[in-house]
């Protein structure tokens, strides 16, 4: 699609684009390869010299699709999927009106009447939680479980900045669930092909998740407390909106986890209008993700429903920039139907805030909260020391440590963003990761 203030967006003007830039990337490989011959010149000394040349190629990569706005690995929310080896897709309802309260309370009522799902493994696609007498629960190691022990289901969101990826199994975040599945840590793995902003704005993605976490309680009969929420990156993001709704609205109980990997916890560093927005991310030379302030402000923009739609905010951001943009009085609120007013409408009269903690849980303007992560459930938060998330993941952690939020971290050193879903990457450090992850889910499955 075109963008007025994107001059590589054009149909013509992309294909020249998007030719130069990849020539370009395979031009400089064999370059490179011989710069990175020395350990001393590559980004990071620890890095082999596939995992150098690898990242560098990602970040022209990523540039060109910064410029080009264009999208990959995208899926069509509203048509039915296909089914694949390890999955089968479905539909399920999106959350009855009733239940579209405070962050999803919009003007007018969200006519997506269904959310596509991808279901691992694929034969239990018709079963209910308790339909398992046919299949004996085991644990990783093949053991099998205690007649007393409940398997966990998870609910999987993709990452991609909300304009790449799908949660169709043959897209590369999907290597997530594969892997939990694999390794026995879950009876069932949902992956939610919930709306990107091609077609919603803020919360048209929460709601998506929201229905499928409720589907799963009212129509499969899962146990809130066996319920997983995992994502990575924007996924990560969502995932963190998903649990501070179950929190704050009350319509459930607590889920058993969120499960956090390189999760994109403070997008209002990428607006035009924030003070935070003037400075850059750590790790610029280091990690494969871009900072080209004007196609990151767009998608900012995009997310939050802000109508301007160019990069550069709209006069209500502007007027109220320098603002919490939360209503602090939901915090004393909540769980008070009576009294319980449309977070949406109490913030801005438009848009909901890049500020909002659903939006930004890290960001600088909530920094005199106090129980932004209260009552959260168990946590798994995985970073790398050399992505350009890194310290926003850092406010994330401190936050729950804080609120003493049971939380278990996993730092990889010199580890760049998202590197589970990066078949080039060092195995042994991935295999650490995936390790320290299967023990904390055998850990709430023995809770």
């Amino acid at each position: 699609m075109r963008h007025p203030h994107l001059k590589y967006s054009g149909s013509v003007m992309r294909v020249f684009y998007c030719a130069y830039m990849v020539s370009v990337a395979l031009l400089m490989v064999p370059i490179h390869a011989v710069t990175f011959l020395s350990k001393r010149n590559r980004p990071r000394p620890t890095w082999s010299i596939m995992q150098a040349i690898s990242v560098k190629f990602l970040q022209r990569m990523h540039r060109m699709t910064e410029l080009s706005n264009l999208s990959f690995h995208v899926k069509d929310p509203f048509s039915f999927g296909r089914h694949g080896k390890h999955t089968y897709f479905k539909f399920v309802p999106t959350l009855p009106i009733e239940k579209q309260i405070g962050v999803l309370d919009v003007d007018g009522q969200d006519t997506h009447s269904k959310v596509g799902t991808y279901i691992w493994p694929r034969h239990r696609h018709d079963k209910t939680y308790d339909d398992r007498e046919d299949e004996r629960d085991r644990d990783r190691n093949g053991a099998e479980m205690e007649s007393a022990t409940l398997p966990l289901v998870g609910i999987a969101i993709h990452g991609g900045a909300y304009v790449h990826m799908s949660a169709d199994e043959n897209c590369s975040t999907s290597i997530i669930p594969k892997r939990l599945m694999e390794a026995g840590s879950f009876l069932e793995i949902h992956s939610v092909e919930y709306r990107l902003i091609h077609h919603s704005a803020f919360p048209g993605a929460l709601l998506d998740v929201a229905s499928v976490f409720d589907n799963l309680i009212n129509q499969r009969k899962v146990p809130p407390s066996r319920i997983v929420i995992i994502g990575d990156s924007a996924g990560g993001n969502l995932a963190l909106a998903l649990g501070r709704f179950i929190r704050d609205e009350r319509l459930h109980d607590t889920p058993a986890g969120l499960l956090l990997l390189s999760p994109w916890c403070d997008p209002s560093f990428s607006y035009p209008f924030d003070p935070v927005a003037k400075r850059k991310r750590p790790n610029a030379g280091a990690d494969y993700l871009m900072d080209t302030p004007m196609p990151r402000a767009i998608i900012i923009e995009s997310f939050i429903g802000c109508t301007a739609g160019n990069g550069q905010g709209c006069p209500t951001c502007t007027q109220q920039q320098s603002h919490t943009f939360i209503n602090k009085s939901l915090f004393k609120q909540r769980g008070d139907d009576k009294r319980r007013k449309s977070l949406r409408h109490s913030i801005l009269p438009q848009h909901i805030s890049v500020h909002s903690p659903y939006i930004s849980p890290s960001s600088q303007h909530l920094k005199d909260e106090e129980d932004l992560f209260d009552k959260f459930p168990p946590a798994f938060v995985s970073y790398g020391t050399a992505e350009r998330l890194e310290d926003e993941i850092k406010v994330l952690v401190e936050r729950m440590e804080r609120n003493k939020v049971d939380l278990t971290t996993n730092v990889a050193t010199d580890g760049v963003h998202d590197l589970l879903i990066l078949g080039y990457w060092n195995e042994s450090q991935r295999s650490e990761i995936w390790e320290d992850i299967f023990k904390w889910c055998d850990g709430l499955v023995h809770k």
